[in-house]
C-alpha cells in the first residue's frame, strides 16, 4: 500500500527518500522477486548447459534435470509474486483515477470514429488521466525495475478498461487512445 498514491497522498518528501522508507523497502522486496525471477532462469539454464558434461549416466542426469525443473516452478512463483504486488497497487490506485474513468463512463451517446477523434482534440479528458497517472506512477518509476514498473502501468490499464467495460462505445476508443498515448516511463505501444 506504501507504493499506491501520490506523494502528496502518502505525505511523503521525495528528496528524503532512503533505504530505510517503507516506500523504499517496499520497491526493493518486488524488485527481489523480478530480478530473482530471471536470475534463477538465468542459472537453470546454465547447469543445463553442464549436466550432459558433468553427468554421463542417464540416471543422474534425469535426477538433476528433476531438481533443476524445481528452478523454474521456483521463478514462476517469484514472478506471480511480483505481477500480484503490482496488481494489488494498481488496483490500490483506481480510486485517484476514479474521477477521470467517470467522465469517461458518461458518454452516453454512441460516437462515430471521426466524431470520436475530433472530439479526443477538444477534450481534456485523456490529458486530464494521463496527468492523473502520472502524478501516481512517475515518482515510483526510478525505485521499480523496468519489467515491475511496466507491469504496473499495464495493470493500472487494465483496472481502468475493466471499470469502463459496461460502459459507451467510446471506452474501446479511449483504450486505443491511451495505447497510442504517452504513458509515463518506457511502456512500449502495445495497441
Amino acid at each position: 500500500d506504501c507504493l499506491a498514491g501520490t506523494p502528496e497522498d502518502l505525505q511523503l518528501d521525495l528528496s528524503a527518500l532512503d533505504n530505510t522508507s517503507p516506500q523504499c523497502k517496499a520497491a526493493q522486496a518486488l524488485n527481489n522477486f523480478d530480478v530473482s525471477a530471471e536470475y534463477i532462469k538465468k542459472l537453470k539454464q546454465d547447469l543445463d548447459a553442464h549436466t550432459f558434461e558433468v553427468f554421463r549416466l542417464a540416471e543422474n542426469r534425469n535426477r538433476v534435470q528433476s531438481c533443476l525443473s524445481d528452478m523454474i516452478r521456483t521463478s514462476q512463483e517469484f514472478e506471480k509474486i511480483a505481477a500480484s504486488t503490482a496488481d494489488h497497487v494498481a488496483l490500490r490506485l483506481m480510486p485517484r483515477l476514479k474521477p477521470s474513468v467517470d467522465v469517461v463512463q458518461a458518454l452516453s451517446f454512441d460516437l462515430s470514429d471521426a466524431v470520436y477523434a475530433s472530439r479526443e482534440a477538444e477534450d481534456t479528458w485523456l490529458s486530464d488521466f494521463l496527468s492523473k497517472l502520472e502524478d501516481a506512477l512517475g515518482w515510483v518509476q526510478p525505485l521499480l525495475t523496468a519489467q515491475n514498473y511496466e507491469h504496473l502501468v499495464h495493470s493500472v490499464l487494465g483496472q481502468v478498461d475493466q471499470a469502463l467495460l459496461p460502459g459507451p462505445r467510446g471506452v474501446s476508443q479511449m483504450s486505443r487512445t491511451l495505447s497510442k498515448s504517452r504513458c509515463p516511463g518506457p511502456v512500449p505501444p502495445w495497441g
